[in-house]
């Protein structure tokens, strides 16, 4: 059962604007890529739909005969897209969500199915990034008929190396207080889950606001380590 409502768009993080502020010239946050992420939150609130007691955000813009879904990865937000979301809404609809913090793959599903049902969509072509591309391979898998075609970035397949690692960061995250967590989570940011060795400060603004919930941040980890059997990509031509 799903039921919608309207969610305000989120103000400036503290941990952003101590950024924008305090760091010296060159290592602050790009000015005119924050306010273009600003501009973009104004422009779009997000949407949301609750399934099964959780709340799910996303935006849906643009127009077109093909609808583009973009699944972000396990640090971020739908609008970790927003540069991207701006070209394509020119020429095609555009669909992309945050993940709750749901417990399996089988959760995904149903909340993303949910929000594709809600809008109407029949089928789409999904980008996916990092743990936003596993999803995107279990989706494949479980409704290729709704799939038509998959872009999968810095993502990954099961794989029992990858699961290791995720059951540690689990088990770690399990033991750390809140607190603790709260204090050090730039720094596992940093290491764990940015795009690059450097990270710009952006990039750490940005991942450094989506982390602040414990609970969503071992769920999504807890996604990564649910299996299944991934797609043949000869299958689908």
């Amino acid at each position: 059962m799903t039921r919608s409502m309207a969610i305000a768009a989120p103000s400036i993080p503290r941990c952003v604007e101590r950024l924008l502020t305090k760091l010296p010239p060159d290592r602050r946050v790009d000015g005119q890529a924050w306010r273009s992420l600003q501009a973009f939150r104004r422009a779009h609130a997000p949407r949301a739909t609750v399934v099964r007691g959780e709340r799910w955000e996303y935006v849906a813009v643009g127009q077109g005969a093909s609808v583009l879904l973009f699944l972000h990865g396990s640090a971020g937000g739908l609008d970790i897209w927003w540069q991207q979301i701006e070209r394509v809404a020119t020429c095609s609809r555009v669909i992309a969500v945050s993940y709750p913090a749901v417990p399996d793959l089988a959760s995904m599903r149903q909340g993303i199915m949910a929000i594709l049902d809600r809008e109407g969509v029949r089928s789409v072509r999904v980008v996916g990034s990092s743990l936003g591309g596993y999803i995107a391979q279990y989706l494949t898998t479980t409704d290729p008929d709704r799939i038509e075609a998959a872009v999968l970035a810095n993502s990954f397949a099961p794989k029992e190396l990858l699961e290791r690692e995720h059951r540690r960061r689990v088990a770690l995250l399990t033991r750390l207080p809140q607190r603790l967590y709260a204090w050090s989570r730039r720094r596992i940011i940093a290491k764990q889950m940015c795009s690059t060795a450097r990270p710009s400060e952006l990039e750490l603004a940005y991942l450094t606001e989506h982390t602040g919930d414990k609970r969503q941040v071992m769920a999504r980890y807890r996604c990564a380590l649910d299996r299944f059997e991934p797609p043949n990509p000869t299958a689908h031509g």
